[in-house]
């Protein structure tokens, strides 16, 4: 058995936010390639009293892959294989005669303790002077103040430098050991250049900091040092490089070398009940919550972690509707809270951290089923958290024509460009008459793309196909759409845009961009999902699934189903929803199918439909435009709706969501 070293922390998360925490300690959840590994893992848990991830994730198929990528040469499954209907990640039991043995669960929903595993140090053979630091690195701390240079000249006499910080673990040690000499400040080995800040060490990544609040801040001084002992102990802050300072000299990186993230996801959006896969983010970009702009789900706890490339990370919510007692959390680094957003909140206003280029999201929704969309936000990175203006919208957005929120844009615009409503990224304001005209060269036509949609009820975007309103109508749109799923396309050179709000109510708006592209260039309009499925026959669905007749669904029938809410989770794991139904043909398919492979032995299969407060309403958020309870339902047996395909007439029933039935997912069909 390899040596290996365990660190223990009994909060309860989700997987994704362990992993994250031993990674953020240069470790990864237990790898387990023998028994007694496996023995000495339980028996530290058993004596803890807690169940523990493993660093272990299992696919469908039954294949397993450990979060370092080593072998997978030994496992100790409850019935020797795992059981992936119960989820992809796994822990380790401990009641009865499960002790020590392998259980998968759910990655988004399930809470386990956390241990901590990583390779003992790699202690290098440090000759003297130097001394081995507790992260296996070599440390010099003399007794003696320089500048920066001279500090810098005394490190490189002895082959080494001053000493860089990659990671929380290194930046305590290092702490500790200029406590024990004596030091107030130390110098550390980072310096600005004009353009960024570098170590001297050419070895080490600058993917870690630790600035005190108001820092960096290059008008101070280039260079920087860490502040030890007292209120802001172990923080940094900018000094001039001529101020004779105590400092400490480090050759090696220790072991391990810091981590780094997995590749950061594409701004996709994770199904309802689903917290994303891949919860890091790298940069800059755009995240939402899980189905946004439809329902988010119930009895969720998200994380999402931000990495900037610059010194401090900056948010910006685009959208906020939650459901009471909900809330977002934004945390400067791993633990210290900035805020807490529930409610209503500013739009206008960029969280920023002050002490890290780290920010972490934990984004919690109670039980229950409501109509709220969510949120959105965008994030980047930024050197100086304290002045706005530092934060231009045009990093991540093409550039458009601001105006007032009661104040019309311009109207005309050629060739390419993006529009977007009046007072944009902030709130419309009301009683509004606005019109677009695109205009492009001759031999293309007008393509738009609405990049976010956001209008409050009985506001209007309409499109025309022409120079004026006068010309056809190709849609007119309201409420709330998925980013870049509104796209259409004139058959001339020119399209016309109209936004009508109300005396009411204001939302956030719109942003669109439109470009010209060649005459025979068809992009068929992508109309709302909430309106009836038309025919497409350019779509498929994958093994396992069944197309409908419309061909813009893929249905797949799951025999051995639970309860309501299990099963609208079991559909979300697999990037699809409960089954909804939105028209009569849509149900004489439905029941078609039913039939098919049910064969009359059972007739009640749940569907996506649940009443809450009296009202009902479907899973995925999308408007209940079509019903078709059975005389005499829906009755008071229960809250959610199910199908009944070999009654006369068929129909749908109300029953006890804690039933365990069949039930249906489906999911938009695929390009072929």
């Amino acid at each position: 058995m390899g040596a290996f070293v365990l660190k223990i922390i009994t909060i309860y998360r989700m997987a994704n936010a362990t992993g994250f925490q031993c990674l953020n300690d240069n470790a990864t959840l237990p790898i387990i390639h023998s028994s007694d590994q496996n023995d000495v893992v339980t028996n530290i848990t058993y004596s803890l009293g807690f169940q523990a991830w493993l660093g272990l994730t299992c696919s469908s198929n039954g294949g397993c892959t450990w979060d370092d990528g080593s072998p997978y040469v030994y496992q100790n499954f409850i019935g020797n294989s795992p059981n992936t209907t119960l989820g992809n990640c796994v822990f380790l039991a401990l009641g009865g005669g499960e002790k020590g043995k392998w259980q998968p669960t759910d990655c988004n929903f399930d809470l386990k303790g956390t241990v901590c595993q990583r390779d003992p140090m790699n202690v290098q053979n440090c000759q003297n002077p130097f001394s081995t630091g507790e992260d296996g690195r070599c440390y010099l701390s003399p007794a003696i103040t320089n500048s920066h240079a001279d500090a810098e000249a005394y490190c490189r006499n002895y082959g080494a430098t001053l000493v860089s910080v990659e990671n929380s673990q290194q930046n305590s040690v290092v702490e500790k050991l200029a406590s024990s000499s004596g030091a107030r400040e130390i110098y550390i080995g980072l310096t600005y250049n004009g353009n960024s800040f570098v170590w001297s060490d050419p070895q080490a990544a600058f993917n870690y900091t630790h600035w005190s609040t108001g820092f960096p801040n290059t008008n101070i001084g280039a260079c920087v040092l860490m502040e030890i002992g007292g209120l802001y102990d172990g923080e940094w802050r900018n000094v001039d490089c001529t101020v004779g300072l105590p400092f400490i000299c480090s050759s090696g990186n220790g072991n391990p070398p810091p981590f780094t993230l997995p590749p950061s996801p594409s701004p996709s959006i994770s199904p309802p009940n689903v917290c994303p896969s891949n919860p890091y983010y790298q940069g800059s970009g755009y995240i939402y919550s899980p189905g946004y702009p439809n329902y988010y789900g119930g009895s969720l706890e998200c994380d999402y972690y931000l990495f900037a490339d610059n010194n401090y990370v900056a948010v910006k919510l685009l959208d906020f509707d939650l459901k009471a007692l909900d809330y977002l959390e934004l945390f400067d680094g791993n633990n210290s809270l900035i805020i807490r957003l529930q409610g209503t909140i500013n739009l206008s206003q960029w969280y920023t951290t002050t002490k890290s280029n780290q920010m972490k999201l934990i984004f919690v929704s109670n039980a229950g089923w409501s109509g709220n969309r969510g949120w959105s936000l965008y994030f980047e990175g930024t050197n100086n958290p304290n002045d706005p203006t530092a934060l231009p919208w045009t990093t991540a957005l093409p550039p458009y024509s601001r105006s007032p929120p009661n104040v019309c844009p311009p109207t005309y615009y050629y060739n390419s460009a993006t529009i977007v409503s009046s007072g944009f990224p902030s709130n419309y304001g009301n009683e509004l008459n606005c019109t677009y005209i695109l205009q492009v060269i001759p031999g293309t036509v007008v393509r738009i793309t609405f990049e976010m949609f956001q209008l409050a009820t009985y506001d209007t975007v309409s499109i025309f196909d022409g120079p004026d309103e006068s010309s056809p109508l190709i849609n007119t749109l309201t409420g709330v759409y998925s980013p870049n799923s509104q796209v259409f396309q004139s058959t001339g050179t020119s399209m016309t845009i109209r936004f009508l709000t109300d005396s009411i109510a204001t939302a956030q708006g719109f942003i669109a961009t439109f470009n010209g592209v060649p005459a025979g260039m068809v992009t068929t309009p992508n109309n709302s999902t909430f309106l009836p499925p038309t025919t497409n026959p350019g779509r498929k669905c994958t093994d396992g699934w069944t197309h409908d007749k419309y061909e813009n669904y893929c249905y797949k029938y799951f025999p051995n189903g639970g309860y309501w809410q299990q099963n609208l989770q079991n559909c979300g794991s697999i990037g699809a929803q409960l089954l909804t139904i939105h028209d009569g043909q849509q149900e004489t398919d439905v029941l078609d199918f039913i039939r098919s492979l049910q064969g009359g032995s059972i007739n009640r299969v749940w569907i996506g439909l649940k009443r809450n407060f009296g009202t009902w309403g479907w899973s995925d958020g999308t408007a209940v435009s079509y019903l078709a309870f059975l005389p005499g339902e829906p009755s008071s047996a229960g809250d959610c709706a199910a199908i009944q395909s070999y009654t006369n007439p068929s129909g749908w029933v109300a029953v006890d969501c804690n039933t365990a039935l069949p039930f249906i997912c489906y999911h938009d069909a695929l390009s072929k």
